[in-house]
């Protein structure tokens, strides 16, 4: 059995291939860069076909690299590094696509915190 462990992280995407007793096989890495809007420094938002497109890459490359048959291919692991989100428009459009690193929100969370607290992580899981 072979797995395809892919990690999103902060500054970029991986592939690993790993044999069924955690021998890895091979591995593909490719960085990302974040798109800073005009005039607002503390912002950052990706483009999620470009990230999508590394995604792909690094995946196709690491199993190029290891040689494995696609058959022999059993299971595909994710794993991120923090929360991005990506809201779509009802069409399914992506109107936002931000990292874990865009400080935008910074002052609204302790609104969120003073006036929710518990009940925001009773509800989301989360902390704000």
């Amino acid at each position: 059995m072979v797995v395809v462990a892919i990690d999103a992280g902060t500054t970029g995407v991986r592939c690993m291939l790993v044999k069924s007793d955690g021998v890895p096989i091979s591995i593909s890495r490719r960085n990302w860069k974040y798109i800073t809007p005009p005039d607002l420094e503390i912002a950052k938002e990706f483009d999620p076909d470009h990230f999508w497109h590394l995604v792909c890459t690094v995946v196709k490359e690491a199993i190029k690299i290891s040689k494995v048959n696609h058959g022999d291919l059993e299971a595909v692991a994710t794993t991120s590094q923090r929360h991005g989100s990506v809201f779509l428009d009802d069409k399914g459009k992506e109107v936002y696509a931000g990292p874990n690193i865009d400080a935008r929100g910074a002052m609204t969370q302790y609104i969120i915190e003073e006036s929710l607290g518990e009940k925001y992580h009773e509800i989301t899981g989360c902390w704000p």
